[in-house]
Protein backbone atom coordinates (compact mmCIF):
# COMPACT_ATOMS: atom_id res chain seq x y z
CA UNK A 1 0.00 0.00 0.00
CA UNK A 2 2.96 2.06 0.92
CA UNK A 3 4.30 1.96 -2.54
CA UNK A 4 0.59 2.58 -4.35
CA UNK A 5 0.42 5.61 -2.58
CA UNK A 6 3.75 6.72 -3.08
CA UNK A 7 3.89 6.98 -6.18
CA UNK A 8 0.35 7.85 -6.97
CA UNK A 9 1.74 11.22 -4.72
CA UNK A 10 4.76 11.43 -6.90
CA UNK A 11 2.37 11.07 -10.07
CA UNK A 12 0.28 13.99 -8.62
CA UNK A 13 3.36 15.96 -7.82
CA UNK A 14 4.54 15.53 -11.80
CA UNK A 15 1.11 16.53 -13.13
CA UNK A 16 1.27 19.54 -11.42
CA UNK A 17 5.04 20.17 -13.19
CA UNK A 18 3.73 19.14 -16.35
CA UNK A 19 0.61 20.66 -16.66
CA UNK A 20 1.79 24.38 -15.96
CA UNK A 21 3.93 23.85 -19.47
CA UNK A 22 1.22 22.39 -21.37
CA UNK A 23 -1.49 25.30 -20.42
CA UNK A 24 1.49 27.72 -21.40
CA UNK A 25 1.59 26.02 -24.83
CA UNK A 26 -1.97 24.74 -25.65
CA UNK A 27 -5.09 26.85 -24.93
CA UNK A 28 -7.19 23.69 -25.67
CA UNK A 29 -8.47 23.44 -22.14
CA UNK A 30 -11.21 20.90 -22.87
CA UNK A 31 -9.18 18.40 -25.15
CA UNK A 32 -6.19 18.51 -22.23
CA UNK A 33 -9.30 17.86 -19.61
CA UNK A 34 -10.77 14.86 -21.74
CA UNK A 35 -7.29 13.36 -22.41
CA UNK A 36 -6.31 13.23 -18.56
CA UNK A 37 -10.37 11.63 -18.30
CA UNK A 38 -8.76 8.81 -20.67
CA UNK A 39 -5.65 8.37 -18.69
CA UNK A 40 -8.27 8.19 -15.76
CA UNK A 41 -10.29 5.65 -17.76
CA UNK A 42 -7.01 3.51 -18.76
CA UNK A 43 -6.07 3.23 -15.20
CA UNK A 44 -9.19 2.19 -13.86
CA UNK A 45 -8.86 -0.54 -16.72
CA UNK A 46 -5.44 -1.56 -15.65
CA UNK A 47 -6.61 -2.29 -12.08
CA UNK A 48 -8.99 -5.28 -13.57
CA UNK A 49 -5.77 -6.82 -13.93
CA UNK A 50 -4.19 -8.52 -11.21
CA UNK A 51 -0.02 -7.72 -11.57
CA UNK A 52 1.25 -5.87 -8.86
CA UNK A 53 3.41 -3.77 -11.35
CA UNK A 54 0.17 -3.14 -13.45
CA UNK A 55 -1.18 -1.99 -10.22
CA UNK A 56 1.42 0.12 -9.44
CA UNK A 57 1.61 1.60 -13.10
CA UNK A 58 -2.52 2.02 -12.71
CA UNK A 59 -1.34 3.81 -9.85
CA UNK A 60 0.86 6.39 -11.18
CA UNK A 61 -1.25 6.91 -14.11
CA UNK A 62 -4.15 8.08 -12.45
CA UNK A 63 -2.03 10.23 -10.23
CA UNK A 64 -1.01 11.86 -13.69
CA UNK A 65 -4.16 12.20 -14.87
CA UNK A 66 -5.96 13.54 -11.26
CA UNK A 67 -2.99 15.70 -11.12
CA UNK A 68 -3.78 17.23 -14.70
CA UNK A 69 -7.57 17.29 -14.54
CA UNK A 70 -8.14 19.15 -11.10
CA UNK A 71 -6.03 22.30 -11.62
CA UNK A 72 -7.11 22.66 -14.95
CA UNK A 73 -10.31 22.16 -14.41
CA UNK A 74 -10.46 25.18 -11.51
CA UNK A 75 -8.49 27.34 -13.93
CA UNK A 76 -10.96 26.37 -16.88
CA UNK A 77 -13.78 26.88 -14.10
CA UNK A 78 -12.45 30.50 -12.89
CA UNK A 79 -11.87 31.98 -16.78
CA UNK A 80 -15.36 30.52 -17.69
CA UNK A 81 -17.36 31.72 -14.78
CA UNK A 82 -18.08 35.84 -14.15
CA UNK A 83 -15.64 36.88 -11.39
CA UNK A 84 -18.78 38.31 -9.48
CA UNK A 85 -20.19 34.94 -9.14
CA UNK A 86 -16.69 33.36 -8.48
CA UNK A 87 -17.66 32.22 -4.25
CA UNK A 88 -21.35 31.71 -5.14
CA UNK A 89 -20.15 28.98 -7.79
CA UNK A 90 -17.62 26.86 -6.34
CA UNK A 91 -19.34 26.51 -2.85
CA UNK A 92 -22.16 25.26 -5.10
CA UNK A 93 -19.13 22.94 -6.75
CA UNK A 94 -17.84 21.69 -3.93
CA UNK A 95 -21.82 21.09 -2.58
CA UNK A 96 -22.58 19.29 -5.50
CA UNK A 97 -19.04 17.28 -5.68
CA UNK A 98 -19.33 15.98 -1.93
CA UNK A 99 -23.25 15.01 -2.65
CA UNK A 100 -21.96 13.00 -6.26
CA UNK A 101 -18.90 11.61 -4.02
CA UNK A 102 -21.55 9.85 -1.36
CA UNK A 103 -23.66 9.10 -3.81
CA UNK A 104 -21.07 6.86 -5.92
CA UNK A 105 -19.29 5.44 -2.91
CA UNK A 106 -22.72 4.05 -2.01
CA UNK A 107 -23.29 2.48 -5.51
CA UNK A 108 -19.33 1.13 -5.79
CA UNK A 109 -19.91 -0.40 -2.60
CA UNK A 110 -23.01 -2.08 -3.91
CA UNK A 111 -21.56 -2.85 -7.28
CA UNK A 112 -18.06 -4.48 -5.49
CA UNK A 113 -20.94 -6.87 -3.41
CA UNK A 114 -22.94 -7.73 -6.73
CA UNK A 115 -20.14 -8.06 -9.79
CA UNK A 116 -16.99 -8.13 -8.14
CA UNK A 117 -13.68 -6.00 -7.83
CA UNK A 118 -12.57 -6.67 -11.76
CA UNK A 119 -16.03 -6.41 -13.46
CA UNK A 120 -16.84 -3.11 -11.38
CA UNK A 121 -12.99 -1.59 -12.62
CA UNK A 122 -13.90 -3.04 -16.32
CA UNK A 123 -17.07 -0.83 -16.09
CA UNK A 124 -15.85 2.02 -14.68
CA UNK A 125 -13.17 2.26 -17.51
CA UNK A 126 -15.86 1.87 -20.10
CA UNK A 127 -18.36 4.33 -18.75
CA UNK A 128 -15.06 6.84 -18.73
CA UNK A 129 -14.19 6.26 -21.97
CA UNK A 130 -17.78 5.96 -22.72
CA UNK A 131 -18.58 9.47 -21.40
CA UNK A 132 -15.65 11.29 -22.84
CA UNK A 133 -16.38 9.84 -26.67
CA UNK A 134 -19.44 11.71 -25.84
CA UNK A 135 -18.49 14.76 -24.64
CA UNK A 136 -15.70 14.87 -27.36
CA UNK A 137 -18.28 14.06 -30.18
CA UNK A 138 -21.04 16.58 -28.67
CA UNK A 139 -17.75 19.44 -28.91
CA UNK A 140 -16.79 18.69 -32.05
CA UNK A 141 -20.47 19.21 -32.97
CA UNK A 142 -20.72 22.39 -31.12
CA UNK A 143 -17.58 23.93 -32.34
CA UNK A 144 -18.59 23.18 -36.06
CA UNK A 145 -22.39 24.71 -35.71
CA UNK A 146 -20.82 27.81 -34.14
CA UNK A 147 -18.35 28.26 -36.93
CA UNK A 148 -20.95 28.10 -39.39
CA UNK A 149 -23.06 30.22 -37.58
CA UNK A 150 -20.08 32.89 -37.22
CA UNK A 151 -19.69 32.20 -40.80
CA UNK A 152 -22.86 32.68 -41.93
CA UNK A 153 -23.61 36.07 -39.82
Amino acid sequence: MRILYFVEGISILVAGLFIKRVIKRYKNYVLILLFACCLMGIAQLLLSLTSIYITVLAFGLFGLAYGMFNPLLYTYSQQKVPSDIHGRFFSFKTMIDRTIMQLCLVIIGFLLDQIGYKSLMMLLGLCTFTLVFSIFIDSKRSRSKNKNEFYQG
